[in-house]
């Protein structure tokens, strides 16, 4: 876009007396016998010189702007909108017909999930045309989705519209959060609100979402929870098929706001398994989004290598699994002194899920330990598999012939911090969702958390993020000396598991907590879960986007999945985009002497 302006506008005004000037005489004493090339060129060399002259005495100015301007429709068309999609498309238009002229508009639509519509600078189409799943309304899904949608240097702007019946019941702390994350980014939001179209005795029951285990093996079965909303007080039946058959029904009094149903799913056999849980009620006037489906993949006999110095093999096949494991289990002879052979190459320790090392010094009792230790790395950080330590290890002896363990140590939970003295700013942001009361997670999550913290030096400093349904400040910036981690302690044991996991509005509640600390230069953070996948509540931006921008920003993002038997590729991919590592299991023992 081109802008023209003048310091001094009225100046204009002095090309009539030069006109004038150069016109009057010229028609006075223009002939017909006159007319020739060169009195029409003087004429305009001296029109010319007349508009460059009052130009410049105006003082012209030529801009021309770079920046276009985005804008994004944000339209609700969810089930409670129906009936005012016409009204929708009404507002749209307006907002349209009010655009500068170098501006784009786009318009994104929403209701459980969010689709773009039309895309920047498209035909506008009526948003009753849209593909959107209206059986509920995620109002912060679609801001978030919306937000990675503008072109990076333009002037953007979000108009919402809606009746504002955000389905899961969020809070106002998770609106705060999504505001001030759109604000981060430079994104200006207005609202329009339109009056919902459902009546005001209007019952209604949904399920939100389950939390569960997506992958599992033979026997490890864990319980599932079903979060329920409803509107009204009633009685609602459950039903739960796997495949076609029924396998759990039930009858449950629900409350109104969220309710829980816990249930266990069978992980008899092996194979990749869908479910559909039902809920009904006869006090319910939608059923719209009354279903929820999912699979749960069981693995066959977990393989487990265990290497350890002691005789522990009955306690290690009722701990891990029992008949569900297939154990090989190594134990170095203490009475012959000859050393232990285990598999060295990755070929033979891809064939596990699972190692454990247990109470053996692996440089003395280990037979090839270099290679051992060094495949093993490969193994866990490269092909994923599961690492687990028990008792003493022997670490601290490192010198001399007794070789190198840095490959082990970089492999082992929990390795968090740089080796320089410089003060470093550490954030641990800690999973507080539903599923972290499943098998005591919780409490595994707080020891590694306050283990951590007690290896921070005294001009460290600390933040403690949480996340569920949203990310939420646990405790903001402290010293690391005494006082402020036994403050970080306190606040650790607090914690509650509440509903809902959002791992990206953890992430990015901790990226806001570090911004303004600019008097550090080293900020690392460490997320602490289940690595459960996210239910409803996930629909916008990706956790591994945030973790990029923190890298950008100088934050290091590391990741602890705390949970050896469930799906970790999420944690994964956001510890590579966080540049830092990505740990699997936890165990304090060990590292007490690294």
């Amino acid at each position: 876009m081109t802008n023209i302006s003048f310091d001094n506008p009225y100046l204009l005004l002095i090309a009539l007396p030069l006109l004038a000037i150069v016109l009057i005489p010229f028609f006075i004493a223009f002939r017909k016998q006159n007319r020739d090339k060169h009195v029409i060129t003087s004429l305009i060399l001296h029109l010319f010189m007349i508009v460059c002259v009052t130009l410049a005495a105006a003082g012209l100015s030529v801009t021309r702007v770079m920046t276009e301007t985005n804008v994004f429709v944000v339209a609700d068309v969810s089930y409670s909108s129906q009936l005012n999609l016409d009204e929708v498309d009404g507002y749209i238009s307006k907002v349209r017909s009010k655009l500068p002229k170098d501006a784009k508009m786009g318009v994104v639509c929403f209701g459980a999930d969010a689709v773009l519509h039309t895309s920047l600078g498209g035909r506008i189409t009526s948003v009753s045309n849209a593909e959107v799943d209206d059986s509920a309304t995620d109002i912060y899904g679609a801001l978030d989705y919306t937000a990675d949608l503008f072109a990076p240097n333009a002037i953007k702007h979000i108009v919402l519209i809606t009746d504002g019946n955000q389905t899961d019941g969020a809070d106002e702390s998770k609106l705060r959060e999504t505001i001030a994350m759109l604000k981060q980014k430079e994104i200006y939001v207005n609202a329009i609100f339109v009056d919902a179209t459902l009546p005001e005795d209007f019952n209604e029951i949904q399920v939100n979402g389950v939390e569960y285990v997506q992958s599992t093996y033979l026997g490890q079965g864990m319980k599932a929870i079903a979060y329920i909303q409803s509107n009204t007080e009633t009685t609602a039946n459950i039903n739960i098929c796997k495949g076609e058959d029924v396998i759990y029904s039930d009858s449950i009094d629900l409350v109104i706001g969220e309710n829980d149903y816990e249930f266990t799913l069978d992980t008899s056999e092996a194979g990749a398994f869908n479910y559909t849980l039902t809920v009904a009620s006869e006090n319910d006037d939608l059923t719209l989004n009354n279903a929820y489906s999912f699979t749960q993949t069981v693995n066959g006999k977990r393989k487990v290598l265990f290497v350890t110095a002691e005789d522990t093999k009955t306690n290690a096949t009722q701990i891990y699994g029992g008949d569900d494991i297939e154990l090989d289990f190594r134990k170095f002879n203490s009475s012959t002194g000859r050393k232990l052979t285990v598999p060295t190459t990755i070929e033979e320790l891809c064939k596990y899920d699972q190692i454990i090392l247990s109470s053996i010094n692996i440089p003395e009792q280990v037979e090839g330990y270099t290679q051992f230790i060094d495949n093993l790395n490969v193994a866990v950080s490269t092909y994923g598999k599961s690492l687990l330590t028990f008792g003493d290890l022997q670490l601290q002896a490192k010198t001399g012939e007794v070789g190198d363990l840095e490959n082990l140590e970089n492999i082992l939970p929990v390795q968090y911090g740089p080796k320089d003295e410089d003060a470093t700013l550490y954030g641990i942001v800690i999973d507080v969702s539903r599923s972290m009361n499943n098998t005591s997670k919780m409490q595994t999550a707080k020891d590694a958390a306050m283990f951590l913290i007690e290896q921070f030096k005294p001009n460290d400093a600390l933040i403690i993020v949480s996340y569920s349904a949203a990310g939420a400040t646990v405790m903001s910036r402290r010293d690391a000396n005494e006082m402020g981690k036994e403050d970080a302690r306190q606040a650790l044991e607090k914690l509650t598991p509440i509903q809902g996991t959002y791992v990206a509005g953890g992430l990015e509640r901790m990226r806001l907590e570090m911004a303004s600390c600019t008097d550090f230069v080293n900020k690392q953070v460490i997320l602490i879960g289940d690595s459960m996948q996210a239910s409803t509540t996930t629909t916008g931006i990706s956790a591994v986007n945030v973790a990029q921008g923190m890298y950008a920003d100088g934050i290091c993002v590391s990741t602890l999945n705390i949970d050896n038997e469930d799906d970790e590729g999420e944690f994964r991919k956001i510890a590579n985009a966080g540049k830092g590592k990505y740990y699997k299991g936890f165990t304090e023992a060990p590292l007490k002497n690294v």
